[in-house]
């Protein structure tokens, strides 16, 4: 019988380090598992914190601003937008910011990739000034209704249209209809001082790239014939 006994614990042995070892990992991986969840948790709750507080103080503003509840809602909505599209409060502010040149200048590149092989802008432009335009290029986002120029003010930029549709329009009058990848308000950079010609207005939720005076005219000192190409492709 003791030898019976022992033979039978010799074989139950490997058994009961295999369960062991699986209840020991089992756990592990529940650990990881439930640890990784709370950390996803706990950074969506950290990013809605930061998304309320942001909301918080911008009503506190608009209040003590006396501003009416209809322009408080269109902020509300832009800021929705912006949350929903880049998951920041500000379209301008980004890890990227952190980042060495090289990797900003690959980032620009791609994010705006569809400008650049769309665009009969940069159809003939060397790799430099190409380079140069996309770096210089500002992110900004406008909701459905709003105007990105009106008529009769002193234009400083001109846009390029990276999603949604925005319409020239003169005295209520649609003038013309433009699509994403379209460029515009590219007079205001060739004359100084030029009012806009017509009202730029959002016909839906678009995300727009800019090139104001200043970085056209720094370009322009760099590569002479960016002007020549902007007037060739005059609309």
């Amino acid at each position: 019988n003791a030898k019976k006994l022992t033979e039978t614990c010799s074989h139950a042995q490997p058994e009961r380090i295999f369960v062991v070892a699986a209840i020991i990992v089992g756990q592990i991986v529940s650990a990881v598992v439930i640890g990784n969840i709370s950390l996803v948790l706990t950074n969506q709750q950290s990013q809605a914190a930061i998304y309320q507080q942001k909301l918080d103080r911008a009503t506190e503003s608009m209040q003590s601003m006396h501003l009416p509840s209809k322009l408080q809602s269109r902020i509300f909505k832009y800021y929705d937008v912006l949350w929903t599209r880049h998951r920041t409060m500000d379209a301008k502010t980004s890890f990227v910011n952190d980042l060495n040149p090289s990797l900003k200048t690959d980032i620009s590149l791609f994010l705006n990739r569809d400008i650049i092989a769309n665009n009969p802008l940069f159809r003939n432009c060397p790799d430099g000034m190409i380079l140069s335009v996309v770096k210089a290029l500002k992110v900004s986002l406008y909701l459905q209704g709003c105007h990105l120029a009106r008529e009769g003010e002193l234009g400083v930029r001109m846009f390029f249209l990276q999603d949604g549709e925005v319409v020239a329009a003169l005295k209520g009058k649609v003038l013309t209809h433009y699509q994403r990848g379209a460029y515009f308000g590219e007079i205001s950079l060739l004359i100084p001082n030029q009012p806009r010609q017509c009202d730029l207005i959002a016909i839906s939720n678009v995300e727009i790239r800019e090139l104001n005076r200043d970085d056209f005219e720094a370009i322009c000192f760099d590569f002479p014939n960016m002007k020549r190409i902007l007037i060739e492709n005059l609309k």
